[in-house]
């Protein structure tokens, strides 16, 4: 990687770049972070939000490592709950990008900023869909440890897309170090679960995530975070504070809904929900218990991936990559990713009992055998 002495702040650029969409300027910035800017860009009527490493970040290698599994990984997620990811490569400058579907809507961070609430329905339709699109990622074997208001995108239909999955880590807490960002404290204080806080990291959990989606979606209809002082404070609060009943927080919410949040944000994690399926079917009843049609058709557990364009779909890989000068991105054939195994069955208690019972089958086919014999037998002695 070139040094961050000849190689501009990506904030500043407006590199062409090109992808087998077709060859697209980056413009307007939309974000920026310690490790990336994210530029909006427009290629063949297609809306792209381009995620660019800054220099410093890019001479890191086990930092480009952990990008390109993020890439890896989302590509692997096809889910209409996360946008599309349309290619990687190489800027001009040398720095490692990613093209994503640009989705349209604003943050839910955005929303309390104007001191905007949730509604009860408008909570209950993005839980549902992030819930599922966190099955979907904890199925995968991740975690995506950063569930916050400004990480989800809602629809001018309030229909939500989770982004950034920059601090995924596996389930498995054995796995590379170098993936999963070391034994450090990472993602937004005001939003962590109490072993985020403590660096418990072989703690992880599919709850760990379900904890930040219920202080977030709570925070969303209170209008402001339940935290939000400073980053210290929020820390300490994160690691030896319950988040206390709903109540206190001045939110009258609805006893079905007030539950489901309050148990999901259990303090201990034997006391929150075991997983996103688990979450998700105590959710149903709670729409049905007020009234509410849930939204399952919008997002379905086939998880099928989609294109909001018309056009060509999204690429599974690219490489080597974009420049200014015209160089063109070679597409890979599509590959089986690691991270995207196929959904197990669920258990159930029809299952066990056909299991108890044996196959019918074979005794069938027992029983055949038997007849056989004693009308071959019966046939001789005449």
């Amino acid at each position: 990687m070139r040094s961050s002495a000849r190689s501009p702040d990506p904030a500043r650029l407006a590199p062409t770049i090109t992808i087998p969409l077709g060859r697209a300027r980056l413009v307007d910035v939309m974000g920026q972070g310690a490790t990336a800017v994210v530029y909006a860009a427009t290629v063949d009527q297609v809306p792209l939000a381009v995620k660019v490493l800054r220099p410093e970040v890019a001479e890191d290698t086990d930092a480009v490592a952990r990008f390109h599994w993020e890439v890896e990984v989302v590509d692997g997620l096809c889910h209409p709950g996360i946008p599309a990811c349309y290619g990687f490569g190489l800027t001009s400058e040398g720095l490692p990008f990613a093209a994503f579907h640009r989705v349209t809507g604003e943050t839910l961070r955005q929303k309390m900023a104007r001191g905007e609430r949730l509604s009860v329905a408008a909570a209950l339709r993005a839980l549902h869909g992030i819930l599922e699109v966190l099955e979907l990622t904890h199925r995968a074997g991740i975690l995506h440890r950063d569930i916050k208001p400004s990480n989800i995108m809602l629809s001018p239909e309030g229909l939500p897309y989770v982004l950034d999955f920059g601090l995924i880590q596996s389930i498995d807490a054995a796995h590379d170090l170098r993936r999963t960002g070391g034994n450090g404290i990472v993602g937004t204080p005001a939003y962590m679960a109490p072993e985020m806080a403590r660096a418990e990291r072989d703690a992880f959990c599919p709850a760990t995530d379900l904890f930040c989606l219920a202080l977030t979606i709570a925070s969303g209809l209170a209008g402001r975070p339940l935290r939000g002082a400073t980053a210290q404070i929020d820390l300490l609060l994160a690691a030896q504070q319950p988040v206390g009943p709903l109540r206190t927080y001045g939110l009258s919410l609805p006893t079905a809904l007030e539950d489901l949040l309050e148990r999901a944000l259990s303090h201990e994690i034997h006391g929150r929900f075991r997983n996103a399926t688990h979450m998700l079917d105590a959710l149903r009843f709670a729409e049905e218990e007020l009234g509410e049609a849930p939204v399952s058709g919008r997002i379905s557990r086939e998880s099928t991936r989609r294109v909001d364009v018309d056009g060509p779909p999204p690429v599974r890989r690219v490489t080597a990559s974009i420049s200014d000068e015209g160089s063109t991105a070679s597409v890979h054939p599509p590959t089986i990713s690691t991270f995207a195994s196929p959904e197990p069955p669920l258990p159930s208690n029809k299952g066990t009992t056909e299991q108890r019972r044996g196959p019918s089958v074979p005794l069938f086919l027992i029983a055949l055998a038997i007849g056989f014999g004693l009308f071959v037998a019966l046939s001789y002695l005449r």
